[in-house]
């Protein structure tokens, strides 16, 4: 099932028994006109919804009409994750994303923890495309097993 969150009324709001295509949470983003994801491979993705139909018969149509792009460039890799849970993808408005995951750190034998911005857009052929990338790092003690990264955007 596929829920919505409408921060303005407080209310969730189901949209079907479907499922967008991510590993974990989406978000929508008005500017790409879609909602925006990662894959389990490491890619980020964004997905258009073509229809809100209700019916059972809707929701089928609504799985084979899910627009799925997915940026060419991987933006993390299963194998460098330190922690057992993978990144965690946060919506900063007009297409601007923050990617936030804690990886093994192999001169010290600890971990980073490593923070990417990008944006996303759709080119004229309407494949997706990473630009405006930037990545930073930061030792984190290897004594702190529980560490779970979370970023939040207000």
């Amino acid at each position: 099932r596929t829920f919505s969150f409408n921060t303005g009324d407080g209310e969730w709001r189901c949209h079907g028994e479907w499922a967008l295509p991510f590993n974990g949470q989406g978000y929508f983003d008005g500017d790409l006109d879609a909602w925006v994801g990662l894959d389990k491979n490491g890619h980020i993705g964004t997905c258009r919804v073509a229809s809100r139909s209700g019916t059972a018969a809707g929701a089928m149509a609504m799985q084979q009409q899910l627009d799925w792009k997915i940026a060419k460039d991987k933006l993390w890799s299963e194998e460098q994750q330190a922690v057992d849970h993978g990144p965690t993808l946060t919506a900063m408005g007009n297409a601007r994303f923050c990617l936030l995951d804690c990886v093994k750190g192999m001169e010290f034998h600890g971990r980073l923890l490593r923070v990417t911005t990008f944006r996303l857009r759709h080119s004229r052929k309407g494949e997706l495309e990473i630009f405006d990338r930037s990545t930073r790092s930061c030792p984190v003690s290897k004594q702190l097993r529980s560490f779970s990264p979370v970023a939040f955007w207000m």
